[in-house]
């Protein structure tokens, strides 16, 4: 069952009754009690807001809703004022300390924060869940890792076995190719993080061992900084069920981001778990967040086309849909329940649409694990920083999603770029592969015929002895900016033409000329599925889609069409719209 979670903030003037009544009317499963962090003399104040959550818990579970408490920052994100504390702060590879993001190997932070879990396992909470400060990076000083306080320089160098200032350490992890250095650096920072997951869960064990701990996903923790999300995950959870939300959130594509890519980049990161959840029943939720909440900021319109895509993916168990306001009344912001309640049975819909079905299309071949093996720019930790980091967003998905091309992490034409060609297995080349200029240099030195490159901006195609055929695209991949390549309807229909070339067989399904449609296709031994969101504000008006097969016995979910050959006419789809059908062939 595909689940949905509501945050929700504990304050002074929290209304139990209305936000009650609130949940109850959005159907949510789960609420989730946040609380801000608080000091008190120096320390966290580790019995903040305890009363209202032990009466929350009670009351909320009574109604049938399953209860969590949100601790809302530990490490802290690390941009906040400055506050003195008793806390060593974190300190960046660029000498900056934190304000109000701590390290999280001093001694006084990690019993403090044991105190706290521990003290909401006491007030009742099954669920405690840990927010996306919990990372080694990012803590107020851009992108940049840490941390490089004072403590973890030395105990680097004892690792290393070198005297080494920060800057010199900063040089051999962020430059050049794969080192001890680099491998010295994940050991050390994953290895703190893993070191107070344990500790929070033998604290909470000595009151609760039933209750739960989960973790928010941090872009930093899907690779750079030494230990996963899945693995932090898994020893915040102990004996009990992982607990895991993952990162990429509708109000990104209000800071510059494509809601397109910022969607493909949630599923890759959930495709990477996908192994790890089947083997520990872990819950997989999606950051359904709307960050600062009121539609003056993100319209619902986002929110809902990121759900209802995510719910097709499959690779999701729920959601964690913030709906409510954190600092005002229930029902002050009701839009996004409004719309949810409103577009239910159409997520239901598609659930059942895409469900038990394998994914098709343009397989996206990404690895998690790249910054350990990456060959960073030389010379500039800054520039190698920023690339490490970035990387958790994908080398293809800004790309695919520009061309409006059914993107999966299951099977499919593959596409594989930059360092990734490091790791693909060559019996997944046995067809060939769209590629860039990096991905065909790597295999090239892996002894496999890719052509030669792009003589001008145009895409080489080469088919070798082996019978593989390789289109070479004229760019080196950047990690979700793309070079808007393929936004472009020419180049959107190369792309379809060159699918087809290397698979021998026309795509699955095929839209053109509609700017940010994402389509998505699936199939089982009975049938086939195919999805189309207008994540664009201008109406697709007479939508067509062209499939690989003609069709027998068409299914049409949430709009009407005919059928002409292979090419499926669809009814209009207003702006962030859906439309699909099933078939079979």
């Amino acid at each position: 069952m595909y689940s949905v979670t509501i945050p929700v903030m504990l304050r002074d003037d929290f209304d139990r009754d209305d936000t009650l009544s609130e949940l109850k009317r959005a159907g949510a499963d789960r609420v989730l009690l946040a609380v801000n962090r608080a000091f008190r003399d120096g320390r966290i104040d580790t019995e903040i807001q305890l009363d209202r959550m032990k009466e929350c818990i009670r009351d909320y579970e009574n109604t049938g809703l399953d209860v969590g408490v949100w601790l809302g920052e530990t490490m802290g994100h690390g941009w906040g004022p400055v506050i003195e504390t008793v806390y060593t702060p974190f300190t960046s590879i660029n000498g900056r300390k934190a304000d109000g993001g701590f390290c999280c190997a001093d001694e006084n932070f990690r019993r403090d924060v044991c105190i706290w879990a521990a003290n909401a396992a006491e007030a009742g909470a099954k669920l405690i869940l840990l927010d996306d400060d919990w990372r080694m990076s990012s803590h107020g000083d851009g992108t940049f890792a840490g941390c490089m306080c004072e403590d973890h320089i030395r105990r680097y160098c004892e690792m290393a076995g070198e005297t080494l200032t920060r800057e010199e350490i900063a040089k051999k992890v962020f430059t050049g190719s794969a080192s001890r250095y680099r491998e010295i650096w994940q050991q050390l920072m994953g290895g703190d993080m893993l070191r107070l997951a344990r500790e929070i869960r033998e604290a909470v064990d000595a009151v609760n061992p039933e209750c739960r701990i989960g973790l928010c996903t941090a872009p930093s923790v899907v690779d750079l900084d030494g230990s996963d999300f899945m693995e932090i995950t898994s020893a915040l959870a102990g004996n009990t069920r992982p607990y895991v939300r993952l990162i990429g959130a509708p109000y990104w594509a209000k800071c510059t981001r494509d809601l397109t890519t910022v969607i493909t980049t949630e599923r890759m990161i959930a495709h990477f778990a996908k192994e790890w959840k089947e083997k520990t029943n872990a819950e997989v939720l999606a950051e359904g967040d709307v960050y600062p909440r009121p539609r003056t900021a993100c319209p619902a319109a986002y929110l809902e086309i990121f759900d209802q895509i995510l719910r097709a993916d499959g690779n999701f168990t729920g959601i964690q849909k913030y709906m409510m306001d954190y600092g005002k009344p229930a029902r002050w912001e009701h839009g996004f329940i409004d719309k949810h309640v409103k577009n239910r049975a159409l997520a239901e819909q598609i659930t059942e649409l895409f469900a038990g079905r394998i994914q098709t299309g343009f397989r996206a071949w990404e690895f998690r694990s790249l910054f350990a093996g990456a060959d960073l720019p030389e010379e500039d930790p800054a520039a190698g920083n920023l690339t490490a980091y970035e990387q958790f967003r994908g080398l293809t998905t800004a790309y695919l999603t520009d061309a409006s091309v059914p993107v999966s992490f299951d099977s499919g034409i593959t596409v594989v770029f930059g360092e990734n060609a490091k790791y693909i297995p060559e019996a997944e080349l046995k067809n060939g592969a769209v590629l860039d200029l990096t991905a065909a240099d790597i295999l090239r030195k892996r002894g496999i015929d890719t052509g030669s490159d792009p003589a001008d901006s145009g895409i080489a195609r080469h088919e070798n002895a082996e019978g593989q055929r390789f289109a070479v695209c004229p760019f080196h991949a950047v990690p979700n900016e793309g070079t808007r390549f393929f936004r472009n309807y020419d180049r959107q229909r190369e792309l379809y033409e060159i699918g087809g070339w290397i698979s021998r067989r026309p795509v699955s399904a095929m839209i053109t000329d509609c700017p940010d449609a994402y389509i998505m296709t699936a199939e089982d031994e009975m049938e086939k599925a195919v999805g189309l969101w207008n994540v664009f504000e201008d109406a697709i008006d007479e939508p067509v889609i062209t499939l690989a097969d003609e069709p027998k016995n068409i299914r049409f979910v949430n709009c009407t069409g005919c059928a002409d050959g292979n090419r499926i006419k669809l009814s209009e789809i207003l702006p962030f719209g859906f439309a699909g059908f099933t078939y079979e062939v």
